[in-house]
C-alpha cells in the first residue's frame, strides 16, 4: 500500500506460511525508507510503503501486524506521542511484603482508578484544544485531526487514540476512511476501549 497515496494498494504474492508472508511484509516496509529516528519515521509516514497479510483460501486468521509500531521500533522512535502505558501497572508496593500479589478486590479498585486516571489524562490534553480539533471515527479507531488553518498544542496534526495513549495517524486516511463525530462520542469511544481493557484483564484472573 502506498502511504503517500493512501488507499492505493496492490497484491504482492501468495505464501504458504504466515512466517514467510511476514518476512516479505517487513522487507517491503524497510525498503521504502532509509533514515532512522524521527526523520526515518516521518519519511515512512509521508512516502513509504505499508503492507499487511490477508489469509486466503480458508487459511486461519493470524494476529494483525502493526506496521506503524514496527517502523517506530526500527527507527528507535517512541511508539506513542502520548504514552499512557505507565498506568497499566497493577502491582501494589506493600511496605511489609515486597512480593505482595493483589487480591481480586485489590484489582477491582486498581483498575477503576487506572481507568479514571487515563480519562483524566486524555481530557487534560484535549479539553483545552477542542475548538481547534476535528474528531473522527476511522473504522472504530478514535482520531483527532487539527482543523485546516488552525493550530493546536498537540504534537501531531493527526493522532489515533486508544487505552495506551495517542500516536501519529495519516491525516489523508482519517479524512478518506473516517466519519466525523463530536467530542462526546470521541470520549465514549475511548472509554469503551478502556472497558474492553478491563474485561480482558478479568479474563486473566
Amino acid at each position: 500500500m502506498d502511504m503517500y497515496n493512501y488507499g492505493e494498494s496492490y497484491d504482492h504474492s501468495d505464501y504458504y506460511t504466515a512466517e514467510e508472508a511476514l518476512c516479505v511484509v517487513k522487507e517491503i516496509i524497510l525498503s521504502s525508507f532509509k533514515k532512522r529516528g524521527k526523520e526515518g519515521y516521518d519519511e515512512w509516514m509521508m512516502f513509504g510503503e505499508d503492507a499487511y497479510i490477508a489469509p486466503i483460501n480458508g487459511a486461519p486468521d493470524i494476529p494483525k501486524f502493526d506496521s506503524q509500531k514496527f517502523v517506530k521500533e526500527i527507527c528507535g522512535y517512541p511508539i506513542y506521542d502520548y504514552d499512557f502505558t505507565d498506568l497499566n501497572d497493577e502491582k501494589i508496593k506493600h511496605p511489609d511484603f515486597p512480593d505482595y500479589q493483589p487480591t481480586d478486590g485489590d484489582l477491582v479498585v486498581i483498575r477503576m482508578f487506572k481507568r479514571k486516571n487515563k480519562m483524566k489524562r486524555l481530557r487534560a490534553l484535549l479539553d483545552p484544544e477542542v475548538k481547534h480539533l476535528e474528531f473522527i471515527d476511522v473504522e472504530g479507531v478514535a482520531v483527532t485531526l487539527t482543523k485546516n488553518g488552525e493550530s493546536s498544542k498537540l504534537s501531531r496534526i493527526c493522532l489515533a487514540w486508544n487505552r495506551d495513549g495517542g500516536r501519529a495517524f495519516p491525516p489523508d486516511s482519517a479524512r478518506r476512511n473516517g466519519a466525523p463525530i463530536n467530542y462526546e462520542k470521541f470520549l465514549k469511544m475511548f472509554e469503551d476501549d478502556l472497558g474492553t481493557e478491563t474485561q480482558k484483564s478479568w479474563l486473566k484472573d
